[in-house]
């Protein structure tokens, strides 16, 4: 590791999650690291990307042979955290630890970002995840046909959680438009980490969620998959694929 650019330590989910790494140019001293290192998380504590950076700090801080100190950076999808990071010295000590799609190309698309892509390196994919649609147990919505039909015929009716500019708040307003149903329909409420969505969702404060599925098995015993986000059913989530759910 001679040559690194401004770090992100990346989860990314687009129907999925994924933790890497990246970096501003920065040419490491031959002693690096010398001080401790901070990987930043671009949501609050909790969440899928929260959790597994902390899981993976004291494996790395061994292996360097320095502590790694978590930061939380919430808000604007990561904008917040993405800022931060780049705006610290080049000097490898900052490592940006986030889920990567859609959220930092959502904040260059639509949140009008003053970086780009490039601005990144991106040393390290951890892991990949898919989006899951479920609800509540203790509600009377059975499948994602029953869930549609009323968020479309009682306008407010239904209040759903999803992450500010993630897959799953992609998801929702996809289901939406593409069933003809007004967006101002669902009573949607978004959150800054994933955590604090699937206890909206278990505690019954909303009816359904859209999130990663590897994250939820914490809540599982709350929910009742409707769908998931993929090509072909999980062994892990008894739920249809979301075009077999929508076929009725």
């Amino acid at each position: 590791m001679n040559t690194l650019n401004k770090a992100i330590l990346k989860l990314s989910a687009v129907t999925g999650l994924t933790l890497s790494i990246l970096f501003p140019n920065t040419v490491l001293a031959d002693n690096y690291p010398k001080k401790p290192v901070n990987f930043v998380v671009g949501f609050g504590v909790g969440g899928s990307a929260d959790r597994m950076t902390r899981a993976m700090s004291s494996f790395v801080a061994e292996e360097l042979g320095q502590p790694v100190k978590v930061i939380n950076k919430k808000g604007a999808g990561t904008q917040i955290a993405a800022n931060y990071v780049l705006n610290r010295p080049d000097d490898g000590y900052t490592i940006f630890a986030s889920t990567f799609a859609p959220y930092l190309p959502n904040t260059i698309l639509k949140g009008n970002a003053s970086y780009t892509i490039n601005d990144f390196s991106y040393m390290n994919f951890q892991w990949f995840d898919f989006e899951l649609i479920a609800v509540n147990k203790d509600t009377p919505y059975q499948d994602l046909s029953s869930l549609l039909t009323a968020i479309k015929e009682n306008p407010k009716s239904v209040k759903a959680a999803v992450v500010q500019g993630s897959g799953g708040h992609l998801m929702a307003k996809l289901l939406l438009e593409k069933n003809g149903i007004p967006q101002e329909n669902l009573n949607l409420v978004t959150f800054n980490s994933g955590g604090k969505a699937r206890s909206a969702v278990a505690g019954g404060q909303v009816d359904f969620i859209v999130i990663s599925a590897q994250g939820s098995e914490g809540v599982r015993e709350f929910l009742r998959p409707v769908a998931v986000v993929r090509d072909k059913p999980s062994e892990r989530w008894d739920a249809p694929t979301v075009n077999e759910a929508l076929n009725p």
